[in-house]
């Protein structure tokens, strides 16, 4: 083969490396180091993709000043189109157009995607609080009100059965007041982490949190622990506690819905005067206390009705010689009539009603004592009627 021939076929590849060279000339090719995200056309509003979308990956050729701007990305749309897709799952092809003609693509992947169809339905779900970071020291944060409390989610089913609950998060951040934000709403999984293809009506609500000093003091009032039944006849008339009100501290939470403590029991069965006074302490729930741990004077006031009872009393004897003995009394009990309410009536002992005989420089013998209403000891708030038993005698013997 001659020379001329071998000079022929290189002028023709001159010529070709030539060409390229010219009209590549301020050209670059080169791959895009951004993802094109694919943008989504005529879905059914009924409808909602469940599987994420790969990002397209190209290999652009592009003037060298255009390579140099660095927003290169910004200039291509990739997208499907989805106007013909009923529920399902679907190949469907990725369309990638230039805003800037002078911009070729010269490669593109994938060059479709999977594409998972469902219908949307939707759920009621409550909101819950999820908070982060920290209030001031020493404070607390009491129960958030939110300006909607429940929303509606929607999704696929597939993806409403994931989730477990929408929280409202909010970070504190040393706060010592209380806090009121417009928060966005996220959707949790059962590990706590964010479920991104569902919409929250409203996405956004208003949170309000109230903070104060997790301890504190406050006056409340004083109410009297009344148990057990009153004695036949009586009825209580007032119950007065002294003092009435009493500053107790603890944690706010558990103060704020205080506004009376109790004192420790007091038994009505015990209360036979008119005015029954009893001395008694606080019966505080756990985690409070009272400033001065006062003692509470209670004051029963009983209206009873009045009775006449025949009663017996003992007899007592005093200053009686060591060389004699009592040999005998007769009669042994004193007969008389009292008066009285009848609480206190009803609950009487026999040592309480009692005639005593003063036995002074009384040697042995029998000996004659008057017996009255002046001589006779009934406790105080008891009246005596009459005095049947006259004269009792009492019989002195030596030792």
């Amino acid at each position: 083969m001659s020379n001329s021939f071998y000079l022929k076929i290189l002028a023709v590849v001159s010529a070709i490396f030539l060409w390229f060279f010219v009209i590549n000339e301020g050209f670059q090719v080169n791959n895009l180091d951004t993802e094109i995200q694919i943008k989504v056309h005529n879905l059914s509003e009924d409808l909602m993709i469940t599987n994420d979308l790969s990002k397209v990956k190209l290999k652009l050729r592009a003037p060298t000043d255009v390579w140099q701007k660095k927003d290169i990305a910004s200039k291509i749309n990739a997208s499907i189109d989805l106007q013909y897709y009923d529920q399902g799952e679907y190949d469907v092809e990725v369309k990638v157009e230039t805003l800037d003609k002078s911009i070729q693509i010269i490669e593109q992947e994938p060059e479709s995607v999977h594409v998972i169809l469902a219908p949307i339905v939707s759920t009621i779900k409550q909101v819950e609080l999820e908070t982060s970071g920290n209030l001031g020291k020493d404070y607390i944060a009491d129960k958030p009100r939110f300006s909607q409390p429940e929303v509606n989610v929607e999704s696929a089913q597939v993806v409403l059965d994931k989730i477990v609950k929408v929280v409202a998060p909010i970070k504190y951040d040393n706060e010592m007041l209380e806090i009121k934000k417009n928060v966005e709403l996220e959707a949790r999984d059962k590990d706590n982490k964010k479920i991104n293809k569902v919409n929250i009506v409203p996405k956004t609500i208003e949170v309000i949190i109230p903070i104060s000093k997790e301890n504190g003091e406050k006056t409340v009032g004083v109410r009297a622990n009344i148990i057990g039944n009153l004695p036949a006849g009586a009825t209580i008339e007032k119950i007065e506690t002294n003092p009435s009100t009493v500053i107790i501290k603890g944690k706010n939470d558990k103060i704020k819905d205080l506004d009376t403590v109790e004192t420790n029991s007091i038994d009505l069965g015990e209360m036979t005067e008119d005015v029954n006074a009893k001395t008694v302490g606080l019966d505080l729930p756990d985690g409070i206390e009272a400033l001065d741990n006062p003692q509470i004077t209670v004051k029963v006031y009983l209206s009873q009705e009045k009775i006449t009872k025949s009663f017996q009393g003992i007899i007592k004897y005093k200053n009686l010689n060591d060389q004699f003995k009592v040999g005998g009394i007769m009669p042994s009990r004193i007969q008389l009539t009292i008066e009285g309410p009848s609480a206190k009536i009803n609950s009487l002992n026999e040592d309480e009603v009692y005639f005593e005989v003063d036995l002074t420089s009384k040697g042995e013998g029998t000996f004659d004592f008057a017996v009255n209403q002046n001589n006779v000891t009934v406790p105080s708030g008891i009246s005596i009627k009459s005095v049947e038993t006259k004269t009792i005698k009492v019989i002195i013997a030596k030792k």
